[in-house]
């Protein structure tokens, strides 16, 4: 509270002996309804309506006290109490009453200060309104006493007082059928419930309103005639879109390219390479400039869209380009074809999460790092297919636009290795596995690396006139400028377009290069005979296992030397290999046998920059 409000409650907790109503427990209170201070409307009117404000000095002029009596009526107001200090003339009177929409919600506490005349001196409430001394909550506990002043005072034919019609505390609101609802109005309410409480007939009751009327049981046959009617009718009734006949005209017309993947055909899964080519000929897989856009807005939040993973199904995107680019077109690489038809869930690795987490971070650097560029503006962005281009695909993580450089796309790496702050991108110069490297005293991205390609190909595909290539650690920041570079990019089309029509689309309809195929063993590089750095171009079945995870063929692997190994090859990340052996390297299972013990030698050092 501001100093005001503290000095406006002080002084309206004076009126009761300085006692706070909310430090009064239960049991000090009174709950007969006998006893509770009496109550007219006219004072009630009073205080609601004509009672100045102690802050304004304005009159309260709640007019809207009907909302307040529905609350009443409804069984809003619960645990009515009183307390009267000693020797004080004031009492107070304490309620429980339900939030108006939120009502799971913790109970509003009103209280209520009425002198021994009936007048109401003050009154507060635990809602945000509270201090306005006359919220609707106030009023429905008002109304309440005023009601139980008249039942007080009219008698039945026992001599006791119908306490009995003051509406009970509502516990919980239970979800109703409509037929079921009272809509009957608060005006309607009120009326019914002066005419029940005086025992007379009002002048103003509307009879209409206040006899119930029995519910008309509906059949079907009249049910499915009035639904028809609607429905012939071309209204866009409410109704009609939950009614399963009805449902399809309700359907988004949205209209996206067709997914590549819903080409299967199991017609297709036993002929030969010729007949399988012939059939993918007749396959259109074209859309237009509009369809295009509407996928891109459609799948901003990339892996949080449905869409976003089914429009890349079967489709070369930016990060396949390099192993498409390097990779047989008579004998590819079946790990590539599954990356692209996704047959395979790619698990998160820890590099891969720590990307995504730090992504946001890097983001914010990089516009402040371009806040000198006029009318800069980042936005977020989803998958870009082009209608010249439909077989690849791109998603950067962000588009950019200024006024001084024009439209480009932006590409991040937040790498594992630079986490620590250990090691820095100056100490990873000259990696054979690192992505930059000096030219000319200048650090840029290697033009033969497969981030290069997955930059050009986001460039061409988005239409933008650069992608700025950042580097991320929480101790570096590294940005560089990457132009089109047209030459590579012929290469990629041509390359791209080949591998698509010739092995992706082949095995999309028909299988044809997983179907009856024997495992193949990995191969390895001519760097070591034991360590497998760049695994892209290498043969498996479609679904061979790798490691003690059983997972993909993918990252920094290392094959145990026992060639009756169970498993043969292994994840550094998931036997917590930091470096390779220099000699012969077993497996934890393998090195305990007799004939694989070996001494061990010096290891030496491999540093990767992993995929966020």
């Amino acid at each position: 509270m501001d100093e005001s409000s503290k000095e406006r409650y002080l002084k309206k907790i004076s009126e009761i002996n300085n006692i706070d109503p909310y430090t009064l427990k239960a049991s000090q209170c009174i709950k007969d309804n006998d006893l509770l201070p009496s109550l007219c409307y006219p004072d009630l009117f009073t205080y609601l309506v004509l009672q100045q404000s102690a802050y304004t000095k304005d009159e309260f002029k709640a007019y809207k006290s009907l909302a307040a009596y529905n609350q009443f009526l409804d069984g809003w107001v619960q645990e009515v109490m009183a307390f009267k200090p000693h020797n004080c003339l004031n009492t107070v009177v304490l309620a429980k009453v339900l939030h108006s929409q939120r009502l799971a919600e913790r109970v509003l506490q009103p209280w209520i200060v009425i002198n021994q005349e009936g007048i109401i001196v003050s009154a507060h409430c635990s809602c945000i309104a509270g201090l306005g001394e006359s919220c609707t909550h106030v009023a429905a506990t008002l109304f309440m006493l005023e009601a139980n002043t008249r039942l007080k005072e009219s008698k039945t034919v026992t001599g006791v007082s119908s306490y009995w019609m003051i509406p009970s505390g509502l516990k919980k609101v239970l979800p109703t059928k409509i037929s079921e609802i009272d809509f009957t109005s608060s005006k309607t309410k009120k009326v019914k419930f002066d005419t029940l409480v005086d025992n007379t007939t009002s002048k103003n009751t509307n009879s209409k309103a206040i006899k119930s009327k029995e519910t008309i049981k509906l059949t079907s046959h009249s049910f499915n005639t009035f639904i028809e009617s609607l429905h012939n009718d071309s209204c866009n009734s409410a109704t009609l879109s939950v009614l399963p006949h009805y449902q399809e005209s309700f359907l988004n017309k949205v209209k996206y390219p067709v997914q590549i993947i819903s080409f299967r055909n199991e017609n297709y899964c036993n002929v030969t390479f010729n007949q399988l080519m012939d059939y993918c000929q007749t396959i259109d897989i074209n859309f237009s400039d509009e369809e295009a856009k509407r996928v891109e807005k459609a799948t901003r939040g990339q892996s949080d869209s449905k869409l976003w993973f089914s429009m890349r199904e079967g489709r070369i995107t930016a990060s396949k380009v390099y192993d498409v680019c390097h990779t047989s077109i008579k004998k590819p690489s079946i790990t590539c074809l599954n990356s692209i038809i996704s047959y395979q869930g790619c698990k998160a690795t820890k590099a891969m999460q720590y990307g995504t987490e730090n992504e946001k971070n890097a983001k914010l650097e990089y516009i402040a790092n371009m806040q000198n560029h006029i009318n800069f503006k980042l936005k977020q962005c989803g998958l870009f297919i082009h209608s010249s281009y439909p077989f690849l695909g791109a998603s950067p993580d962000a588009i950019v636009k200024c006024s001084c450089c024009g439209k480009g796309c932006v590409e991040i790496k937040c790498p594992l290795s630079l986490s620590t702050g250990c090691k820095q991108i100056s100490d990873l110069l000259g990696e054979a596995n690192f992505c930059l490297d000096t030219v000319n005293e200048t650090i840029q991205l290697k033009r033969h690396h497969r981030y290069y390609y997955q930059v050009q190909t986001q460039i061409f595909i988005s239409c933008s006139e650069f992608c700025d290539f950042v580097v991320w650690s929480p101790f570096e920041f590294f940005k560089e400028r990457i132009i089109p570079d047209h030459e590579l990019w012929c290469k990629i089309l041509g390359t791209s377009k080949n591998f698509f029509m010739n092995c992706v689309l082949p095995e999309v309809v028909g299988l044809y290069f997983t179907r009856n195929k024997e495992i193949e063993p990995p191969t390895k590089t001519k760097h070591d005979d034991n360590i497998l750095l760049d695994r892209s171009n290498t043969l498996a079945s479609a679904t061979p296992i790798w490691c003690i995870c059983k997972g993909k063929d993918e990252g920094k692997m290392i094959k145990c030397d026992n060639s009756q190994c169970s498993i043969k090859w292994f994840h550094f990340e998931c036997i917590h290999l930091k470096r390779a052996p220099k000699g012969k390297w077993f497996c934890s299972e393998c090195k305990t046998l007799p004939d694989c013990v070996i001494k061990r030698k010096k290891a030496k050092s491999i540093v990767n920059l992993n995929d966020k």
